[in-house]
């Protein structure tokens, strides 16, 4: 959840400092479709103050996890986690459970059975080009919102999210692939039916 090294820490986006109401992660509540963030600066039990992590939730039990890869900062190994994963400290530190924001229109079950799909696989990342905050947002709404000079960049052409999910877009199938800007495509795992039938806890 929270990068265990400062070097790590770094490969986050750094946002504005801001304070949200949360509990600690241990006991923080969240179901498919959320987005849990955590502080990057450990604070067991402390407030819940930026800059963040940021996680996808597939369901009440499980996590999208975006770590740089061994021996690749450029990369991101993408696991899918459950809540005993973290241990201490950070199952201790704040955490809050962020709702869809439905004005931007969510693609619900879509990014939940896109996000397993993706369990596994080694993607294209960067520390301010394409994070956690990128990832979080396309498997939530099927598009990334950053903009040029904030602290929320619009994605390298690099990343591989450019390619935008809608309502008529078939996330299931073994055709669908992630693409970057200059439509190099990514392959990505088929699903089974235990993916399908988690969607009930969803």
């Amino acid at each position: 959840m929270v990068y265990l090294s400062f070097y790590q820490r770094l490969l986050c986006t750094v946002i504005s400092l801001t304070i949200v109401r949360g509990t600690i992660f241990k006991k923080v509540k969240f179901e498919g479709g959320d987005t849990v963030i955590v502080p990057l600066i450990p604070i067991p039990f402390g407030p819940l103050i930026g800059p963040y992590h940021k996680v996808f939730a597939l369901s009440r039990t499980e996590l999208l996890q975006l770590n740089p890869s061994r021996g690749n900062i450029w990369m991101t190994e993408i696991k899918i986690v459950g809540r005993n994963f973290y241990k201490f400290p950070e199952r201790y530190q704040p955490a809050a459970a962020i709702k869809p924001d439905p004005t931007r229109q969510p693609i619900g079950q879509k990014g939940i059975l896109l996000a397993r799909r993706l369990a596994g696989l080694h993607l294209p990342y960067h520390s301010f080009t394409c994070n956690c905050y990128h990832y979080t947002d396309y498997l939530t709404y099927g598009r990334t919102f950053g903009e040029k000079w904030s602290t929320y960049p619009p994605i390298s052409d690099a990343c591989p999210l450019h390619l935008r999910i809608n309502s008529t877009t078939n996330v299931i199938s073994r055709s669908f692939q992630l693409e970057d800007k200059k439509n190099n495509k990514f392959q990505l795992k088929s699903l089974r039916l235990q993916d399908f039938l988690a969607l009930k806890e969803f």
